[in-house]
């Protein structure tokens, strides 16, 4: 498994820190990946940070949580 991370796209990280809840919006972010994993799929795996309530609950249970997004 290979990571990917990147600053690149269309999007304006001071409002999205302002988002009020249950609102949304559309961004766009560019990744460069090897061209070895074209054409597979792909998991974007969203910071624990933003749900970390969730991710200690689970952990009192023995599991290990996570939010990922099929791509």
């Amino acid at each position: 498994m290979d990571y990917y991370q990147t600053m690149e796209g269309e999007f304006e990280g001071e409002q999205l820190k302002k988002l009020s809840p249950n609102t949304s919006t559309q961004i766009t972010l560019v990744y460069y990946v090897d061209p070895k994993y074209n054409d597979k799929s792909a998991k974007l795996y969203f910071d624990q940070s933003l749900y970390k309530k969730q991710v200690i609950d689970q952990y009192h249970h023995g599991k290990r949580y996570g939010i990922a997004v099929d791509l």
